[in-house]
């Protein structure tokens, strides 16, 4: 409440000398003294509420320079909220950084984590430890500095890092094929730690006046060992979060490997970046990586899988600046999801047709993905969109120009998958124009099989096809409601590695739903081709909540 009132003041201030405003420094300004105020930035992570951010601030002042403008210096700032973006606050009056009229010339730098007192800006600590304990904050460092004339809005600080972080997500088969490792330690190194020239560990010192990281002579390391308790950790069913720093490199040779090891001695060796041989990773490169427990390339899932439409929480409704449109975008975008491209959107997220649809689950090696078939008469006019409509929760991949054959695949790595297991799929179809008849089809060992082909009719009852589904307009319960789809899959054959891949493929597509917005309009249409105007389209639409994703479980 007290800096709002500030800022009331302030504007206040603003609005009454605005015509004596200076572009090059605050002296002409009708103030005796002014709060600065802080919008803070971090670019690969984002702010808690805890975190302490060292604020050093100079200003030439009486036609002195270098003058400090707080009374602790460095000052003691925290963010507001949490996030990639939020306002600072002082901890402290003492930490309160204060413009005076007529100063000009201002310099900025921040830095955290800071912990108080007196602070050498030309040695902040940026070692890179070449052994850690699980579970022990990550003390990564983040400096930012500005140069201003004007302090009058609040001064934007963008926070980067010298190091590179990396966030694995470890399976608990990583030694025990059967689960439940009880991990030991795990190490970080080169395949061949001949080609290998550079350290990716190292006690250092970094400068925020050059952005100059000095590394002590003999603290090089080419390996990092992360340390779980005495007992062993015992790793959480799916997957455990690993997180550690390493120093800038370029992958070697032969890349990486990591070297897993249980409490009984036994170990399992895992390629790393063995895909990005001659890749650079520079200071501020975030690795995110979901390790498999064996080198067959299959990382696997575990149940359920979902892919999510809709807006879920309010606050996951957002603007999104580089995509041209008015619309507030939820959770599924060209954003969130840039493998699903979009080919007739002319804003700067859009882009040439490609046959590449891919949508990732929230385990993203799980898809989702658009076929169309050798029978469709023009590819090159199929509409792909990210369609996002808050008022009706609507975020979901879009089709238009739907035609006989095409397909959407769901592809899932799995690992030790039984036979006679049952899978089940879920999600809310929104046709509108879009074909009536559609099959389930499925990998069953190495058969595709096609689930209950039967003779299904049209909403009107103008045509019958057999077809594993017929899928209604898609406002027929509701507006923007779409049909609730609830399958049971029986899969007979066993998977040791590899994929589950099921197929929602277009019997026909000459046979559509009235392409019209209207509710409870089921009137069905025969067409001689896929219409490409627009009106013609499927989605996955959740206005009422009943799915808030597309899922399979088993």
């Amino acid at each position: 409440m007290k800096r709002n009132a500030k800022m009331i003041i302030l504007l206040a201030a603003v609005m009454t000398v605005a015509c004596n405003v200076s572009t090059d420094n605050n002296k002409s300004l009708d103030y005796d003294s002014l709060d600065v105020n802080f919008s803070a930035s971090i670019s690969g992570a984002t702010w808690e509420v805890n975190d302490v951010i060292g604020v050093v601030a100079t200003c030439t002042r009486n036609d002195e320079t270098g003058v400090a403008m707080s009374a602790n210096s460095p000052a003691s700032f925290a963010p507001t909220a949490g996030g990639a973006n939020s306002f600072l606050i002082s901890k402290t009056e003492e930490d309160n950084i204060v413009a005076l009229k007529g100063d000009h010339n201002y310099l900025f730098y921040a830095f955290t984590p800071f912990k108080g007192g007196s602070t050498d800006l030309g040695r902040l600590p940026a070692d890179i430890p070449a052994a850690i304990t699980f579970g022990e904050d990550i003390q990564q460092l983040y400096v930012a500095k500005k140069s201003t004339t004007n302090v009058i809005a609040p001064v934007n600080l963008n926070f980067s890092t010298p190091s590179c972080l990396v966030r694995l997500a470890v399976p608990d088969d990583i030694v025990n094929p059967d689960g439940g490792t009880v991990l030991k330690s795990m190490t970080v190194e080169p395949a061949d730690e001949s080609a290998f020239e550079g350290a990716i560990a190292y006690n250092a010192s970094y400068s925020l006046l050059t952005d100059e990281a000095t590394v002590i002579k003999g603290s090089e390391s080419k390996k990092i060992t992360v340390n779980f308790p005495e007992s062993g950790l015992q790793m959480e069913k799916g997957y455990t979060t690993v997180t550690f720093l390493m120093a800038p490199f370029t992958v070697p040779e032969g890349a990486f490997q990591l070297v897993f090891t249980d409490i009984s001695g036994k170990t399992n060796t895992i390629p790393f970046l063995n895909k990005n041989i001659g890749a650079e990773f520079p200071a501020g490169s975030l690795i995110e990586q979901t390790m498999g427990s064996s080198s067959d390339g299959i990382v696997p899932c575990f149940s359920p899988v979902e892919w999510e439409i809709g807006g879920g929480k309010s606050d996951l409704w957002q603007i999104y600046e580089n995509i041209s449109t008015s619309k507030k975008l939820g959770i599924f975008n060209y954003e969130t999801q840039p493998l699903w491209r979009p080919t007739n959107y002319s804003g700067a997220a859009g882009g040439k047709y490609n046959d590449e649809h891919i949508w990732t689950s929230s385990q993203p090696m799980a898809t989702i993905q658009y076929f169309y078939s050798d029978s469709h008469p023009n590819p090159s006019k199929i509409i792909i969109e990210s369609n996002n409509f808050q008022q009706y929760n609507y975020s979901s991949p879009c089709i238009k120009g739907l035609w006989t054959g095409d397909y959407l695949e769901i592809k899932i790595p799995v690992k030790k998958f039984e036979a006679n297991t049952e899978v089940s799929l879920s999600f809310p179809a929104y046709g509108r124009g879009a074909p009536i008849f559609w099959d389930i089809e499925y990998l069953d060992g190495e058969t595709w099989k096609i689930l209950d082909k039967t003779d299904k009719s049209s909403p009107d009852g103008q045509f019958t096809m057999k077809a594993t589904a017929a899928i209604a307009h898609g406002n027929s319960i509701k507006t923007w409601d779409g049909i609730p789809m609830n399958i049971n899959i029986p899969f007979t054959e066993a998977i040791p590695s590899g994929y589950l891949q099921i197929r929602f493929k277009v019997v026909d597509g000459r046979y559509i739903t009235n392409n019209a917005s209207s509710a409870n309009n089921n009137v069905c249409k025969q067409i001689e081709g896929p219409l490409f105007d627009g009106t013609s389209l499927f989605a996955f639409v959740n206005i009422s909540n009943m799915y808030k994703t597309i899922k399979v479980e088993w």
